[in-house]
């Protein structure tokens, strides 16, 4: 019989005893039914997983206790950086799914001509469900590190211009977690501002006259 892997962001140790949140305590008692004396595998993304065997309840959330850790060698030799254009409906979900199971290091959704417009906030929304749409893929395939998947981008911020971007952001990430980050302000030439770009990211003329 299969052991079931889940994700959690709480510290694990072996031999100690842990109380699992609220979302994976219901999902593991009253999804899949769990019982008392199953055999568990817990990982956080940092490569290493942990046996552990669920131990019950305790108010309705699932306690576990760890024992040892291993840290297979499941990734991939490459570092692999995926550009993925956005696309509708649960297309983009399965992008993201089967990248995830393919061993993608990071996902980079790009913002594309043809693309379906998102304001900043559904944007935000998308990018919540992708990542919990990656942990599910790592659950499942048994990778032990999770995708860094990046806030979505456009290469033509300003206006439909290849030349015309009005913010440059760099991200530094070391063992899939951001560690620095900048960001600035760009004043493109010629200085002109498509309507549908300022919906996209909030940045107006006003912001960069300056720059």
């Amino acid at each position: 019989m299969r052991t079931s892997r889940f994700h959690t962001q709480l510290p694990l140790n072996a031999g100690e005893t842990l109380i699992l949140d609220a979302k994976l305590s219901h999902y593991m008692l009253r999804v899949l039914r769990l019982q008392s004396g199953d055999r568990v595998i817990l990982f956080g993304g940092d490569g290493r997983e942990f046996r552990a065997t669920l131990q019950g309840c305790d108010k309705q959330l699932a306690k576990v206790e760890i024992h040892d850790f291993r840290q297979p060698r499941r990734e991939s030799p490459l570092h692999v950086r995926l550009g993925q254009g956005l696309s509708r409906g649960e297309h983009m979900d399965a992008s993201i799914q089967k990248a995830t199971e393919l061993g993608a290091s990071a996902i980079v959704p790009l913002i594309c001509e043809r693309s379906s417009s998102m304001n900043k906030e559904r944007l935000g929304k998308k990018l919540g469900r992708w990542r919990q749409i990656a942990i599910s893929a790592c659950e499942q395939s048994g990778r032990n590190r999770l995708p860094v998947i990046d806030e979505a981008i456009d290469f033509e911020t300003a206006s439909r211009r290849s030349d015309s971007a009005c913010q440059l952001a760099a991200v530094r990430v070391r063992d899939g977690r951001i560690v620095d980050q900048a960001c600035w302000r760009i004043r493109p030439e010629p200085f002109y501002f498509s309507q549908a770009n300022i919906r996209i990211h909030g940045i107006t003329p006003d912001d960069v006259r300056g720059e």
